[in-house]
Protein backbone atom coordinates (compact mmCIF):
# COMPACT_ATOMS: atom_id res chain seq x y z
CA UNK A 1 0.00 0.00 0.00
CA UNK A 2 1.30 3.48 -0.90
CA UNK A 3 2.16 5.61 2.11
CA UNK A 4 0.71 9.06 1.71
CA UNK A 5 1.47 12.08 3.86
CA UNK A 6 -1.48 13.35 5.82
CA UNK A 7 -1.63 16.82 7.27
CA UNK A 8 -3.95 19.21 9.03
CA UNK A 9 -4.31 21.05 5.70
CA UNK A 10 -5.48 17.81 4.07
CA UNK A 11 -8.02 17.25 6.84
CA UNK A 12 -9.41 20.78 6.44
CA UNK A 13 -9.67 20.38 2.68
CA UNK A 14 -11.40 17.04 2.96
CA UNK A 15 -13.96 18.37 5.43
CA UNK A 16 -14.67 21.51 3.37
CA UNK A 17 -14.78 19.51 0.14
CA UNK A 18 -17.16 16.85 1.46
CA UNK A 19 -19.77 19.40 2.58
CA UNK A 20 -22.91 19.13 0.36
CA UNK A 21 -23.53 22.54 -1.21
CA UNK A 22 -26.33 22.38 -3.76
CA UNK A 23 -26.22 23.34 -7.43
CA UNK A 24 -25.36 27.05 -7.27
CA UNK A 25 -22.75 26.78 -4.51
CA UNK A 26 -21.17 23.78 -6.22
CA UNK A 27 -20.80 25.86 -9.40
CA UNK A 28 -19.01 28.52 -7.34
CA UNK A 29 -16.64 26.00 -5.76
CA UNK A 30 -15.80 24.37 -9.10
CA UNK A 31 -15.31 27.78 -10.70
CA UNK A 32 -12.65 28.96 -8.23
CA UNK A 33 -10.96 25.56 -8.20
CA UNK A 34 -10.66 25.54 -11.97
CA UNK A 35 -9.41 29.13 -12.12
CA UNK A 36 -6.58 28.35 -9.70
CA UNK A 37 -5.70 24.85 -10.81
CA UNK A 38 -7.84 23.54 -13.65
CA UNK A 39 -6.99 23.00 -17.31
CA UNK A 40 -8.67 22.22 -20.60
CA UNK A 41 -7.83 19.17 -22.67
CA UNK A 42 -9.68 19.63 -25.91
CA UNK A 43 -13.34 19.91 -24.96
CA UNK A 44 -12.79 18.40 -21.49
CA UNK A 45 -12.50 20.41 -18.30
CA UNK A 46 -9.85 18.90 -16.01
CA UNK A 47 -9.79 19.25 -12.20
CA UNK A 48 -6.50 17.76 -10.92
CA UNK A 49 -5.58 16.92 -7.29
CA UNK A 50 -3.11 14.74 -5.37
CA UNK A 51 -5.75 13.76 -2.80
CA UNK A 52 -8.15 10.94 -3.56
CA UNK A 53 -10.80 12.34 -1.18
CA UNK A 54 -10.63 15.75 -2.85
CA UNK A 55 -11.11 14.05 -6.23
CA UNK A 56 -14.18 12.33 -4.78
CA UNK A 57 -15.44 15.67 -3.43
CA UNK A 58 -14.97 17.36 -6.82
CA UNK A 59 -16.83 14.49 -8.47
CA UNK A 60 -19.73 15.01 -6.04
CA UNK A 61 -19.76 18.77 -6.68
CA UNK A 62 -19.95 18.08 -10.44
CA UNK A 63 -23.01 15.90 -9.88
CA UNK A 64 -24.61 18.62 -7.72
CA UNK A 65 -23.85 21.34 -10.26
CA UNK A 66 -24.71 19.57 -13.51
CA UNK A 67 -26.73 16.47 -12.52
CA UNK A 68 -24.27 14.37 -14.48
CA UNK A 69 -21.31 12.15 -13.80
CA UNK A 70 -17.72 13.12 -14.38
CA UNK A 71 -14.94 10.72 -15.30
CA UNK A 72 -11.89 9.76 -13.28
CA UNK A 73 -8.31 9.36 -14.43
CA UNK A 74 -5.07 9.08 -12.51
CA UNK A 75 -1.35 8.95 -13.11
CA UNK A 76 1.04 7.43 -10.63
CA UNK A 77 4.35 9.24 -10.29
CA UNK A 78 7.72 7.53 -10.31
CA UNK A 79 9.77 6.90 -7.20
CA UNK A 80 9.02 5.48 -3.75
CA UNK A 81 7.54 8.68 -2.26
CA UNK A 82 5.89 10.02 -5.42
CA UNK A 83 2.25 11.00 -5.33
CA UNK A 84 -0.60 9.91 -7.51
CA UNK A 85 -2.21 12.67 -9.57
CA UNK A 86 -5.97 12.28 -9.82
CA UNK A 87 -8.07 13.99 -12.47
CA UNK A 88 -11.79 14.66 -12.47
CA UNK A 89 -12.79 15.01 -16.13
CA UNK A 90 -15.92 16.88 -17.20
CA UNK A 91 -16.80 16.63 -20.87
CA UNK A 92 -18.00 19.93 -22.34
CA UNK A 93 -18.43 19.55 -26.11
CA UNK A 94 -20.71 22.57 -26.51
CA UNK A 95 -19.05 24.89 -23.94
CA UNK A 96 -22.18 25.22 -21.81
CA UNK A 97 -20.47 23.97 -18.65
CA UNK A 98 -17.54 26.30 -19.15
CA UNK A 99 -20.01 29.19 -19.44
CA UNK A 100 -21.89 28.07 -16.32
CA UNK A 101 -18.62 28.01 -14.37
CA UNK A 102 -17.69 31.48 -15.61
CA UNK A 103 -14.11 30.45 -16.35
CA UNK A 104 -13.73 31.90 -19.83
CA UNK A 105 -13.40 35.58 -18.85
CA UNK A 106 -10.73 37.40 -16.86
CA UNK A 107 -12.97 37.36 -13.79
CA UNK A 108 -15.92 35.18 -12.76
CA UNK A 109 -19.39 36.62 -13.06
CA UNK A 110 -20.64 38.38 -9.94
CA UNK A 111 -23.44 35.87 -9.34
CA UNK A 112 -20.85 33.17 -8.60
CA UNK A 113 -19.72 34.98 -5.45
CA UNK A 114 -22.92 36.71 -4.35
CA UNK A 115 -24.37 35.77 -0.97
CA UNK A 116 -22.89 33.97 2.00
CA UNK A 117 -23.38 30.44 0.64
CA UNK A 118 -21.91 31.02 -2.81
CA UNK A 119 -19.12 33.21 -1.44
CA UNK A 120 -18.13 30.53 1.07
CA UNK A 121 -18.13 27.91 -1.68
CA UNK A 122 -15.94 30.07 -3.92
CA UNK A 123 -13.46 30.55 -1.05
CA UNK A 124 -13.56 26.81 -0.33
CA UNK A 125 -12.76 26.01 -3.97
CA UNK A 126 -9.71 28.29 -3.85
CA UNK A 127 -8.50 26.66 -0.64
CA UNK A 128 -9.04 23.15 -2.03
CA UNK A 129 -7.06 24.07 -5.14
CA UNK A 130 -3.95 25.61 -3.62
CA UNK A 131 -4.48 26.23 0.10
CA UNK A 132 -2.68 25.17 3.24
CA UNK A 133 -2.82 25.92 6.96
CA UNK A 134 -0.30 25.38 9.74
CA UNK A 135 -0.87 22.45 12.06
CA UNK A 136 -2.59 23.13 15.43
CA UNK A 137 0.65 22.09 17.17
CA UNK A 138 2.49 25.02 15.57
CA UNK A 139 2.64 28.41 17.28
CA UNK A 140 3.39 30.04 13.92
CA UNK A 141 -0.17 30.65 12.76
CA UNK A 142 -0.36 30.71 8.98
CA UNK A 143 -3.03 30.05 6.34
CA UNK A 144 -2.31 30.62 2.68
CA UNK A 145 -3.76 30.28 -0.81
CA UNK A 146 -1.35 30.27 -3.76
CA UNK A 147 -2.92 31.88 -6.82
CA UNK A 148 -1.83 32.41 -10.43
CA UNK A 149 -0.88 36.08 -10.75
CA UNK A 150 -3.76 36.82 -13.13
CA UNK A 151 -6.33 35.43 -10.67
CA UNK A 152 -4.90 37.00 -7.50
CA UNK A 153 -6.36 40.57 -7.81
CA UNK A 154 -9.97 39.37 -8.00
CA UNK A 155 -9.48 36.68 -5.35
CA UNK A 156 -7.94 39.20 -2.96
CA UNK A 157 -10.74 41.74 -3.51
CA UNK A 158 -13.35 39.04 -3.04
CA UNK A 159 -11.82 37.69 0.19
CA UNK A 160 -11.29 41.14 1.70
CA UNK A 161 -14.81 42.16 0.70
CA UNK A 162 -16.23 39.55 3.06
CA UNK A 163 -15.21 41.80 5.97
CA UNK A 164 -12.38 42.60 8.38
CA UNK A 165 -12.32 39.02 9.66
CA UNK A 166 -10.26 38.06 6.56
CA UNK A 167 -7.40 40.59 6.39
CA UNK A 168 -5.48 38.70 3.69
CA UNK A 169 -2.04 39.99 2.78
CA UNK A 170 -0.04 39.16 -0.34
CA UNK A 171 3.49 38.19 -1.26
CA UNK A 172 5.15 36.94 -4.43
CA UNK A 173 6.17 33.31 -4.74
CA UNK A 174 7.90 32.84 -8.06
CA UNK A 175 5.39 33.62 -10.79
CA UNK A 176 2.45 33.21 -8.43
CA UNK A 177 0.90 35.32 -5.66
CA UNK A 178 0.60 34.15 -2.10
CA UNK A 179 -2.50 35.30 -0.18
CA UNK A 180 -2.09 34.65 3.53
CA UNK A 181 -3.48 35.15 7.03
CA UNK A 182 -1.35 35.26 10.19
CA UNK A 183 -3.89 36.07 12.90
CA UNK A 184 -5.22 32.96 14.63
CA UNK A 185 -8.76 34.37 15.02
CA UNK A 186 -8.90 35.16 11.28
CA UNK A 187 -7.70 31.64 10.43
CA UNK A 188 -10.44 30.15 12.63
CA UNK A 189 -13.08 32.37 11.02
CA UNK A 190 -11.91 31.34 7.54
CA UNK A 191 -11.99 27.62 8.36
CA UNK A 192 -15.54 28.00 9.65
CA UNK A 193 -16.48 30.06 6.58
CA UNK A 194 -15.39 27.37 4.11
CA UNK A 195 -17.03 24.57 6.12
CA UNK A 196 -14.08 23.02 7.99
CA UNK A 197 -15.78 23.47 11.38
CA UNK A 198 -14.59 20.26 13.07
CA UNK A 199 -10.98 20.98 12.19
CA UNK A 200 -11.43 24.56 13.33
CA UNK A 201 -12.34 23.14 16.75
CA UNK A 202 -9.12 21.11 16.70
CA UNK A 203 -7.19 24.26 15.82
CA UNK A 204 -8.87 26.32 18.55
CA UNK A 205 -8.50 23.64 21.24
CA UNK A 206 -4.79 23.32 20.52
CA UNK A 207 -4.38 27.10 20.45
CA UNK A 208 -6.21 27.55 23.78
CA UNK A 209 -4.21 24.76 25.41
CA UNK A 210 -0.95 26.25 24.18
CA UNK A 211 -1.90 29.79 25.21
CA UNK A 212 -2.98 28.53 28.65
CA UNK A 213 0.34 26.73 29.04
CA UNK A 214 2.21 29.90 28.06
CA UNK A 215 0.23 32.02 30.52
CA UNK A 216 0.67 29.41 33.25
CA UNK A 217 4.40 29.29 32.61
CA UNK A 218 4.57 33.09 32.63
CA UNK A 219 2.79 33.25 35.99
CA UNK A 220 5.05 30.53 37.31
CA UNK A 221 8.09 32.55 36.27
CA UNK A 222 6.61 35.65 37.88
CA UNK A 223 5.87 33.77 41.08
CA UNK A 224 9.43 32.46 41.12
CA UNK A 225 10.86 35.92 40.53
CA UNK A 226 8.64 37.41 43.24
CA UNK A 227 9.63 34.67 45.66
CA UNK A 228 13.33 35.22 45.00
CA UNK A 229 12.92 38.99 45.36
CA UNK A 230 10.96 38.59 48.62
CA UNK A 231 13.49 36.11 50.01
CA UNK A 232 16.36 38.44 49.16
CA UNK A 233 14.56 41.39 50.78
CA UNK A 234 13.88 39.27 53.90
CA UNK A 235 17.54 38.29 54.16
CA UNK A 236 18.55 41.92 53.80
CA UNK A 237 16.08 42.96 56.52
CA UNK A 238 17.25 40.28 58.95
CA UNK A 239 20.90 41.19 58.39
CA UNK A 240 20.19 44.90 59.06
CA UNK A 241 18.09 43.99 62.13
CA UNK A 242 20.94 41.87 63.52
CA UNK A 243 23.30 44.84 63.26
CA UNK A 244 20.74 47.30 64.69
CA UNK A 245 20.07 44.99 67.67
CA UNK A 246 23.67 45.49 68.79
CA UNK A 247 22.85 49.14 69.41
CA UNK A 248 20.14 49.22 72.11
CA UNK A 249 20.05 53.01 72.10
CA UNK A 250 19.05 52.97 68.41
CA UNK A 251 15.94 50.86 69.05
CA UNK A 252 15.08 52.51 72.38
CA UNK A 253 14.84 55.87 70.61
CA UNK A 254 12.05 54.60 68.37
CA UNK A 255 9.36 52.29 69.87
CA UNK A 256 7.96 51.46 66.43
CA UNK A 257 11.38 50.31 65.21
CA UNK A 258 11.83 48.22 68.36
CA UNK A 259 8.37 46.64 67.88
CA UNK A 260 9.05 45.88 64.20
CA UNK A 261 12.41 44.29 64.97
CA UNK A 262 10.84 42.12 67.67
CA UNK A 263 7.98 41.05 65.39
CA UNK A 264 10.19 40.32 62.37
CA UNK A 265 12.45 38.10 64.48
CA UNK A 266 9.48 36.19 65.91
CA UNK A 267 7.56 36.11 62.61
CA UNK A 268 10.21 35.74 59.86
CA UNK A 269 7.70 34.55 57.20
CA UNK A 270 4.98 37.16 57.77
CA UNK A 271 4.08 39.61 55.01
CA UNK A 272 4.25 43.39 55.33
CA UNK A 273 0.48 43.55 55.80
CA UNK A 274 0.60 40.91 58.54
CA UNK A 275 3.44 42.72 60.31
CA UNK A 276 1.47 45.99 60.14
CA UNK A 277 -1.51 44.29 61.78
CA UNK A 278 0.64 42.74 64.52
CA UNK A 279 2.34 46.08 65.20
CA UNK A 280 -1.03 47.79 65.50
CA UNK A 281 -2.12 45.25 68.12
CA UNK A 282 1.18 45.55 69.99
CA UNK A 283 1.25 49.37 70.03
CA UNK A 284 -2.49 49.96 70.27
CA UNK A 285 -2.60 52.18 67.19
CA UNK A 286 -3.16 51.96 63.46
CA UNK A 287 -0.07 50.88 61.49
CA UNK A 288 -0.20 50.68 57.70
CA UNK A 289 1.80 48.55 55.29
CA UNK A 290 3.53 51.70 54.03
CA UNK A 291 4.58 52.50 57.65
CA UNK A 292 6.22 49.09 57.89
CA UNK A 293 7.98 49.56 54.54
CA UNK A 294 9.23 52.96 55.64
CA UNK A 295 10.63 51.54 58.90
CA UNK A 296 12.40 48.71 57.09
CA UNK A 297 13.92 51.18 54.63
CA UNK A 298 15.21 53.22 57.59
CA UNK A 299 16.79 50.18 59.28
CA UNK A 300 18.41 49.07 56.01
CA UNK A 301 19.58 52.61 55.31
CA UNK A 302 21.17 52.84 58.77
CA UNK A 303 22.43 49.29 59.19
CA UNK A 304 22.30 47.65 55.78
CA UNK A 305 25.28 45.93 54.15
CA UNK A 306 27.42 48.70 52.62
CA UNK A 307 29.89 46.47 50.82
Amino acid sequence: MEAKPYSFSSACKEEAGALPRGKEASLSLLSSYFRLRGAKEGTTLVFPTEQAKIATALYSRVREAFSTRARFAYRKGKGYLSRTLYKVLLDDPDGEREAALGIAGKEPSSDLVEGEERGAAYAAGAFLAHGSVSAPSSSNYHLEIVSPSEEAPFLLRFLQKTGPRFPFQTAKRGKKILLYLKRSSSISDFLIYIGATENCLRFENARVDRDFALVSNRFSNLDGANYRRTAKAGEEQLAAIARASKNPNYLAANPKLAALVSLRLSHPDSSMSELASLMGEMLGCTVSKSNVNHLFRKIISDYGDRK
